[in-house]
């Protein structure tokens, strides 16, 4: 789970023009880093397609930190291949 938090910790920083040290697990991507709506969009499209998952507007409200992402993107790629 470490490596998938450095991946999308790293995908954040690119997307919100940020610098990663200053990107923790529980860091809250709108509030402290100040990531927007169209951020939100950049980031949801590169998980989906890195991971090859599908994530639904539902899920969009757990777009809150890197350790919720990770948690997200591995419940959605178990979902995924239990599915194949």
């Amino acid at each position: 789970m470490e490596n998938l938090k450095n991946e999308i910790r790293a995908i954040v920083a690119r997307i919100g023009d940020l610098n990663i040290a200053d990107i923790g697990d529980d860091t809250h991507l709108s509030g402290e880093l100040r990531m927007d709506s169209i951020q939100a969009l950049d980031l949801l499209v590169e998980l989906e397609r890195k991971y090859s998952i599908v994530i639904s507007e539902e899920e969009l409200e757990k777009f809150v930190s890197v350790n919720s992402l990770a948690q997200l993107v591995s419940d959605q790629m178990m979902a995924t291949a239990e599915s194949q």
